[in-house]
């Protein structure tokens, strides 16, 4: 499900670059398009990030590292 929404995201964005984006895309679509792409893509590699290392995975991954931490 995510990988899928990923590709479509990536082509919307090169179909908006290119210039052929279709005419039933609205602005708030590409703007998501854009958040879905910047959330999983290094900017700099064009690579996906691994997801505990994303932002959205912080809490998820870290909460039970901290926990265990502070715990002992």
């Amino acid at each position: 499900m995510f990988q899928a929404a990923l590709e479509a995201s990536v082509k919307l964005l090169d179909e908006y670059e290119r210039g052929q984006l279709p005419s039933n895309i609205t602005d708030s679509e590409l703007w998501a398009a854009q958040k879905t792409k910047q959330a999983i893509i290094h900017p700099d590699t064009g690579e996906k990030i691994f997801m505990p290392f994303r932002m959205s995975g912080y809490i998820p991954f870290g909460s039970p590292i901290v926990s265990h931490s502070l715990g002992t």
